[in-house]
């Protein structure tokens, strides 16, 4: 009985065919005609036609009522197996949906799923009983659902039924045919997916390997090559339906496309001259446009697509990964050995030295990546034995080539080479070149220190020590060389101090007060690295060397004054702040409630509130864009002079830290206090160091000296006089700051661009007093404000603004905008 297919996918009873039989034309369904049938047209009611005649005797045809009724006509009979057939194909239809939906959500059991396939065979009886094998059928229904599944559903629905236990299938016949049909289909789609994608990609390949060429003789990156090519070959996975998949396993897919598309490109074994030509080509574009993590990553993607092995590419692939391994390790001893060359021209040795540890690097990892063994290492381990022995010759001369940024480049890859213990010449110069840079930058360090202004002392001498310690660790080797670098830092700048101003700074380091802050240092220090209550090991090293850089000061001193004889009398500063206040202030760390050790936190504070800072901005630089210089100078403003007075200046070449002002405030050892100078002269150095700082640049000195004051404070303040003010107790108020102690600081340096990086600090330490208020009136407290008395040990605020000024002289603020660390502790 020939089945009609009908448009819902189903199956139904079709006219007889005459010719059928064992040449059974295309098209048919295991012995059933298939062919595309259309909807019914609707019955009409047509009333019964009075039969004409007695009834029928012997021999007569049945009534037609009976025969409709009953079947006896072979149309009635054709028709009642239609309709068994359809209803089969509906009942089968409705099962597989409930399997397609239970295996989609992922959480059905494979009991459920085989007993949801043996049910099948069951709801397709009526179709089975009037002659449609089942095995038809269900081939039938389930192509027609997957046909409108995109690739993504598909390999979904596909990768459920590959997860369920061989079991299940034995169990279950139907499941069995059920995945079979399924991974057919997904096939099917994968090699029609596959030809149209290769069909994308084979004009890019061809493209992608003659730029390759191209970018090798034009010494260019070729990476961006091969991200282009996965970048089509994502695009055309996309667009025929698997962008849909999970990210991780798109990613694999677009591996294995990108394998099987290189694979379809060449077969190295192929004979002619052509496809051994396409197949170096290809392993040229393997070598240069791919990196080895993508190598690897190829190497590793086990999917297939359509069943097909790559097995070429993954030929030329592990052929690329040896390649280079050998490429990079003859590199690195080529390079080794023209570094350690004769005739020596130092800047050329530490370049090629440079290029030489890139290559080993870029070696290593690639040995790494891939699991190879370093076949050259020891080729390279003698080669770097000699560059050592080559080096120690080395003559003061040949040293004096280097600038310092090159002794210490060169220095720092020997070190990354494995070579220790440096000595000889190029050992001293760095160390010299160290002693002297650290000596010269203390100099204001040491200069706070004796003047009792120890914050402000030790998170600089903090600062400039771990530069130095940086710079001269190649030097270093273990704890021992470390305390002794440490010993001849602190003894370096001692030798620079004029006589005065080492005796002073030898005065105060006998004091018990800078004993007592030593063993403070030392003690919070160690706690915070130690004790978990308290476990923040990054200030806590901070402070903990800061107490053994003070020891080494004060024993540096001593030696100084034993062996030079120096008589260095009596007296110390006036205020020695206490070891609390002195941490609290350098460091942020107080001692909290509960006796531990508590860092303030720096928090950004501007992410709410740069709209109305950058307001402000604006406003301010307008306003000040019109003020001219001041009378007698060339650059300065009024309001600048004024500043530089009152506040801490400085600028930065990149190098050296310079104070704005040339000391405006010169320290005198003897009395312990600041001589004031003539102001006139104190504005002719700013005004000269303007312009140096701008390398000359009159308009820019100029327009940066007429923001570079206080006023650049004003969007601060406005700030914390608002509801969004950072100043906050521990239980949360807003207060505003009533007694303190005031010291502002403002820094520029160049950005590199033609413009500067502008930062203002204003510190109020030693506060003793804040008041709460709703309505704030300036600094000074309302009539019937709410005070509070606080620890002025413990209490104070730091406020940073950022500004950056561009070459054309445009302000914008900065990233952060504004940070802050508050610090109000009641008593």
């Amino acid at each position: 009985m020939p089945i009609q297919s009908i448009p819902n996918g189903g199956v139904g009873a079709a006219q007889p065919n005459v010719d059928a039989g064992a040449n059974a034309p295309a098209g048919q369904l295991a012995g059933h005609q298939v062919q595309v049938g259309q909807p019914a047209a609707p019955r009409a009611n047509v009333p019964a036609q009075p039969q004409v005649g007695g009834g029928g005797g012997n021999g007569s045809a049945p009534p037609p009522l009976f025969s409709r009724l009953f079947g006896a006509s072979p149309n009635a009979a054709l028709a009642r197996a239609d309709r068994k057939v359809r209803e089969g194909q509906v009942a089968l239809d409705k099962q597989v949906d409930k399997m397609f939906t239970a295996l989609g959500s992922g959480k059905a059991a494979s009991t459920e799923l085989v007993k949801l396939a043996n049910q099948m065979e069951g709801a397709a009886q009526p179709a089975t009983r009037n002659g449609m094998p089942f095995k038809d059928l269900l081939s039938a229904v389930v192509v027609a659902k997957l046909s409108v599944l995109d690739g993504a559903e598909l390999q979904e629905m596909r990768s459920a039924l590959d997860q369920l236990p061989p079991a299940s299938f034995a169990q279950s016949p139907t499941l069995h045919a059920l995945k079979a049909e399924v991974d057919q289909h997904a096939i099917d789609r994968e090699r029609d997916v596959m030809d149209k994608v290769y069909a994308d990609l084979q004009p890019s390949l061809d493209y992608a390997m003659a730029l390759v060429t191209q970018q090798v003789l034009n010494s260019a990156d070729c990476t961006k090559t091969f991200s282009m090519l996965r970048e089509l070959a994502s695009d055309a996975l996309a667009s025929t339906g698997y962008g849909k998949l999970p990210p991780a396993q798109f990613e694999k897919m677009v591996n294995t496309v990108l394998l099987q598309a290189i694979d379809m490109h060449v077969d190295p074994e192929a004979p002619t001259l052509q496809q051994q030509k396409t197949a170096a080509a290809l392993t040229s574009f393997i070598l240069q446009g791919v990196s080895s993590e993508d190598m690897r990553t190829l190497l590793m993607t086990e999917e297939r697509i359509a069943g097909e092995d790559p097995g070429a590419s993954r030929n030329l692939l592990m052929g690329a990964v040896t390649t280079r391994a050998d490429q990079l390790e003859t590199a690195v001893v080529h390079q080794v050995a023209t570094a350690g060359g004769s005739p020596r021209q130092l800047s050329s040795v530490a370049s090629d030295l440079k290029q030489a540890m890139q290559s080993l690097k870029e070696a290593r990892h690639h040995a790494d990546v891939n699991h190879l063994h370093m076949t050259k290492q020891p080729q390279i381990d003698q080669q770097i034995k000699q560059f050592a022995a080559s080096m120690q010759t080395l003559t003061r001369a040949e040293v004096a080539q280097l600038s310092r940024h090159e002794l210490v480049d060169l220095l720092a890859t020997m070190k990354e080479l494995g070579i220790e213990k440096l000595k000889g010449p190029l050992a001293d110069a760095l160390r010299e070149a160290t002693l002297g840079k650290f000596a010269l930058n203390a100099m204001p360090v040491m200069n706070a220190l004796a003047r009792g202004d120890m914050a402000t002392g030790l998170r600089e001498l903090a600062q400039l020590t771990h530069a130095a310690i940086n710079e001269a660790e190649v030097l270093l080797d273990g704890g021992d060389a470390l305390m002794e670098l440490r010993e001849q830092l602190m003894s370096s700048v001692l030798e620079l101090m004029p006589p005065e101003d080492f005796k002073a700074m030898a005065r105060l380091a006998q004091t018990p007060q800078f004993s007592d802050l030593v063993n403070d240092l030392a003690s919070f220090g160690n706690r915070m690295m130690v004790d978990e209550e308290m476990f923040v090991p990054g200030a806590g090293k901070v402070i903990f060397d800061n107490s053994i850089e003070l020891r080494m000061l004060k024993k540096c001193a001593q030696d100084k004054v034993n062996r030079d004889g120096v008589q260095i009398g009596t007296g110390q500063p006036k205020v020695f702040p206490s070891a609390v206040s002195t941490i609290a202030l350098a460091y942020g760390v107080i001692e909290g409630s509960d006796g531990f050790p508590l860092q303030i936190p720096v928090q950004d504070v501007g992410a709410n509130n740069v709209a109305k800072l950058e307001k402000e901005l604006d406003e301010f630089v307008a306003e000040q864009s019109r003020k001219p210089v001041k009378p007698g100078f060339s650059h300065i403003t009024a309001s600048f002079a004024d500043d530089v007075n009152r506040a801490q200046y400085s600028w930065s070449d990149g190098v050296q830290t310079h104070d704005l002002s040339a000391h405006a405030e010169p320290f005198d050892f003897a009395t312990y206090s600041a001589n004031r100078r003539e102001k006139s002269a104190v504005h002719s150095d700013a005004d000269q160091n303007l312009l140096q700082l701008t390398q000359g640049d009159a308009t820019k000195a100029k327009n940066l000296a007429r923001i570079f004051h206080q006023g650049l404070f004003a969007g601060m303040e406005k700030l914390c006089l608002s509801d969004q003010s950072p100043y906050l107790l521990p239980d949360g108020r807003i207060v505003a700051l009533s007694k303190f102690s005031e010291a502002n600081h403002l820094h520029a340096e160049p950005d590199g661009n033609g413009g500067f990086l502008i930062s203002v600090t204003a510190l109020r330490s030693g506060v003793g007093e804040v008041f709460e208020t709703e309505a704030y009136m300036g600094m000074h407290a309302p009539v019937h404000a709410r005070t509070v008395s606080l620890n002025p040990e413990t209490s104070f605020v730091r406020m940073t603004a950022h500004f950056h000024m561009n070459a054309n002289g445009d302000v914008i603020v900065g990233t952060p905008a504004v940070t802050a660390q508050v610090s109000l502790q009641p008593l």
